[in-house]
């Protein structure tokens, strides 16, 4: 008796040591609103650009994930997404400095636009560069 006893309480221990743990979903990206930036006016060569990029994020655990640009002739189009952390964050509204590189393929004036606003409300941050 005491070895069947001892035999079930052996295999509870096991089988509720070895359930099956679930894989942690990959966090959401969503919108970080660009609020400002270091794009200089002019450049001299078509060598890339490494400019700063100010975005802010809605909680202290908030980190820039990464950059989506969209080039359409020489417009170019930038928004920066962000990831957050599955854990207890401070309740700020950060701004994160990231810097950015673009690479121009031609000379000429190219026109900027960096998302801003809020994440249901596309607003956009219009800047020039000239390329000479």
């Amino acid at each position: 008796m005491k070895k069947l006893l001892l035999s079930a309480l052996i295999f509870c221990c096991i089988a509720v040591g070895c359930t099956k743990t679930d894989v942690p979903a990959a966090p959401e990206e969503s919108i970080s609103p660009i609020v400002k930036t270091d794009l200089p006016t002019s450049v001299n060569s078509l060598d890339p650009l490494q400019f700063n990029v100010y975005h802010i994020v809605f909680n202290g655990c908030g980190r820039f994930q990464r950059a989506d640009t969209r080039v359409n002739g020489k417009t170019v189009t930038v928004r920066f997404l962000a990831v957050y952390a599955d854990q207890m964050c401070t309740m700020d509204i950060p701004t994160r400095i990231t810097p950015y590189t673009f690479i121009p393929k031609e000379k000429g004036t190219y026109t900027f636009r960096f998302r801003s606003g809020n994440p249901q409300k596309e607003e956009y941050i219009e800047e020039q560069l000239e390329v000479r």
